[in-house]
């Protein structure tokens, strides 16, 4: 019985010993660097602009008419009979709502884009990574960001920046 402890546990050590022999390849990623210098950053952010433009400026121009029917109302409110006034508030209060509705259904559209092409960003990322990875020969890729010291020549982060930077890769 004892020959045989001694034999599993000198199995169980030459595993472990084989085990720890194999030498793992580490690397590491710093993804808010990358998201930062990624090109297609800017270029989502130029497309998102541009496509809530239009929403944009008619939310902006009902705000100045909202202003400047504010100011006409206070100027010409000793010369207004008081159904003209509470026609005016009725009106005023209307645009408001609506300027209102405006505003939060523009937010809600903006943020909703943002977030589907910072998945498709994303995706990109996470491709290049294990693009780089496998053409490497890394065993692991970890964030930076949860790491508390690393060899520069671990870090990968600026091989990313470099690959999607250039249009065909």
């Amino acid at each position: 019985m004892f020959k045989k402890i001694i034999f599993v546990l000198i199995s169980m050590s030459l595993s472990i010993a084989s085990v720890c022999a194999a030498e793992l390849k580490i690397g590491t990623v710093d993804l808010q660097r990358v998201f930062a210098g990624a090109p297609q950053r800017t270029i989502i952010v130029d497309k998102i602009k541009k496509q809530f433009e239009d929403k944009s400026n008619e939310l902006k121009a009902l705000s100045e008419k909202i202003t400047k029917k504010q100011t006409d109302a206070q100027r010409d409110a000793v010369t207004m009979t008081q159904e003209q006034k509470i026609a005016v508030q009725r009106e005023l209060q209307e645009m408001s709502t609506k300027a209102q509705t405006m505003q939060k259904n523009l937010q809600e559209d903006f943020q909703r884009a943002q977030q589907m092409e910072g998945q498709k960003l994303q995706e990109k990322i996470n491709q290049t990574i294990q693009k780089i990875a496998k053409a490497e020969g890394f065993d692991l890729i970890l964030r930076s960001e949860t790491i508390a010291f690393q060899k520069e020549t671990l870090d990968i982060t600026n091989k990313v920046i470099t690959i999607l930077s250039n249009p065909a890769g």
